[in-house]
């Protein structure tokens, strides 16, 4: 009897041994979150450099936020370095790769430069990125107008008076003297571009240099807005905006600066396109009517576009091909499935801006990376004397919903 009560408690301390190690493990649950090292990156996907909108019309800003993790604790947007919009905690799922978007409606007849920062909440950021694109008045008219003003802007007001061509040939530039210790200093408080001139005209840079880099003054153009700055072993220019300058600048040389660059001649071709009357369509901002801003697999939404004739001759009626597809990470194509609707869009006056739009179901790939592209006058019908700015899209995240 004593050996069968031994033998059963035996039996029991086998059985309890794996439920009391069982008791020890430790269950991991919840989704691994990506570790991530090093600042934030930033690509602008729209607009495309060099742009061209009609004054008024709204510029749909989105970015592509690389390396970025739960501690991004801003996505700033900016228009000649004045924050348009700055979003708080835009990362709430903590992923490396994200879509961020602001919009800006164009105005100030002229070139402007939008800007894009992502920062951490430790205060690292990314470099800026940043486009150029040109507003054109509904006139038809445009300034060049440099970030907060141009060399020809002495006002800040956007509106520019005819450039001194005259008073710069019976003015020769003031003589400049050699570079000396007590000249006054500069922090560049975002990164900025060095150029050959005081004027965005000026391109491409001939370099740029860094948010907190200490630039030597040099002089500074006649109306007082651009500095230039002692470059390495040579010189440059950098916009007075984007400058904290210390010391006394009353004696600094005030000159003209290098003359504009002469536009690049473009030989004639022995045979030239024929184009009937001056059409221009140009792509504008992009947007869907989708049930609180999502897009869902299976359900139907509308997207629309905005079209403007910047040519001076009437246009007349046309179509726009809509396109949906999945991406990689990479930006390369998922597969070969799409979406393809068509939108029209009525005759359009010079100056006047329109819309097309189309219903669209998207059923494939949902959880992933979609493109929404938009191709103004896809099929040619419509002669136009510059075809190059006739595409829009916007990016966003199919959500599973229906499918």
């Amino acid at each position: 009897m004593r050996q069968f009560a031994n033998a059963a408690a035996a039996l029991s301390a086998l059985i309890l041994l794996p439920l009391l190690a069982a008791c020890n493990l430790t269950v991991s649950t919840g989704p691994q979150v990506e570790e991530i090292s090093g600042p934030p990156q930033v690509q602008i996907l729209s607009p495309m450099p060099n742009s061209t909108y009609l004054e008024g019309v709204a510029v749909n800003i989105q970015v592509q936020v690389v390396n970025a993790g739960a501690d991004l604790a801003r996505v700033d947007f900016a228009v000649d370095d004045q924050v348009l919009d700055s979003q708080a905690s835009p990362n709430s799922d903590g992923v490396s790769n994200f879509i961020a978007s602001s919009s800006w409606t164009a105005s100030g007849a002229g070139a402007h430069i939008l800007s894009v920062i992502a920062a951490r909440s430790d205060g690292s950021s990314s470099v800026p990125a940043s486009v150029t694109v040109t507003v054109i008045g509904q006139g038809g008219v445009t300034g060049e107008q440099a970030p907060g003003g141009s060399q020809g802007d002495t006002n800040g007001s956007g509106e520019v008076p005819p450039e001194p061509a005259v008073a710069e040939q019976a003015d020769p530039p003031t003589a400049e003297p050699e570079p000396t210790s007590d000249r006054p200093m500069a922090r560049v408080q975002r990164g900025a571009y060095v150029r050959a001139g005081p004027d965005t005209r000026f391109a491409p840079p001939i370099g740029s240099i860094g948010a907190g880099d200490q630039v030597e003054l040099l002089a500074v153009n006649i109306h007082k807005t651009w500095y230039k700055i002692k470059y390495y072993n040579g010189e440059g220019w950098v916009f007075g905006s984007l400058l904290e300058i210390s010391g006394n600048i009353d004696d600094l040389p005030a000159i003209w600066g290098p003359p504009l660059p002469q536009p690049t001649a473009i030989p004639p071709t022995a045979a030239p396109e024929v184009v009937v009357g001056d059409v221009n369509l140009v792509a504008g901002s992009m947007r869907h009517s989708a049930a609180g801003g999502k897009i869902e697999c299976g359900v139907g939404f509308r997207v629309e576009i905005d079209v403007a004739n910047f040519g001076t001759s009437r246009s007349p009626g046309g179509s726009v091909r809509f396109q949906d597809y999945a991406t990689k990470r990479d930006g390369g194509r998922l597969d070969g499935n799409e979406a393809v609707v068509f939108g029209t869009f009525p005759p359009i006056d010079p100056g006047q801006t329109v819309s097309a739009s189309a219903e669209i179901t998207i059923t494939f790939h949902f959880n992933e990376q979609h493109i929404m592209k938009a191709f103004v006058n896809h099929d040619g019908n419509i002669p136009e004397s510059n075809r190059t700015d006739n595409q829009g899209f916007f990016n966003y995240t199919l959500n599973k919903a229906g499918c």
